[in-house]
């Protein structure tokens, strides 16, 4: 399956997510709760779609098969990124950090915040487990312990969030072929 969410200042009025069977086309849209603002989308390993709320309430988590829309709890705007940890914790930018969540039972966990303030618009996760939080400087740290592993100024104008997948790849259904 390929997910599309409406994203971006222009489009927060359709407030849609598709779904696309890549074996036959079909296209499934279902309407996002009005408390959710699309913005950020990824997958999480059990293949259920994630938005993060821009202007709206935290962040949302649906179950294509049951149709259920699950809000995560909490009164943050998730900004932008979102990416699962192997630990089976979903990591999410949001205006006081990167907030930790559990993707099951939706859980809130750790805050990473960094030091020049808490707004993060990029998240990925490294092939070392390890969790990138991207304002103005991409900041390493360790999510077990939640410290500081590196940061990384000097970059101009970072808007990462949609470029960064690390771990995410290996939730990708679209192997290809020959």
């Amino acid at each position: 399956n390929l997910y599309f969410s409406t994203q971006g200042a222009l489009t927060f009025g359709n407030n849609q997510l598709a779904r696309v069977d890549i074996e036959t086309l079909a296209v499934t849209i279902w309407m996002v709760p009005p408390e959710i603002a699309p913005y950020g989308i990824t997958v999480d390993h059990a293949g259920r779609p994630w938005l993060s709320s821009m202007f709206g309430s935290s962040a949302v988590r649906v179950d294509p098969d049951t149709e259920t829309w699950d809000i995560v709890p909490g009164s943050f705007h998730s900004q932008a990124g979102l990416m699962e940890h192997p630990s089976g914790h979903m990591w999410i930018g949001t205006e006081v950090g990167a907030i930790e969540v559990d993707v099951e039972t939706l859980a809130l966990g750790s805050v990473f915040v960094p030091a020049a303030g808490g707004l993060v618009k990029g998240i990925s996760v490294d092939d070392d487990g390890y969790v990138w939080a991207v304002n103005d400087i991409a900041h390493k740290f360790d999510p077990s312990s939640g410290a500081l592993v590196g940061s990384y100024a000097g970059l101009s104008s970072p808007y990462t969030y949609s470029d960064m997948t690390g771990w995410a790849l290996l939730n990708a259904a679209c192997t290809p072929e020959g």
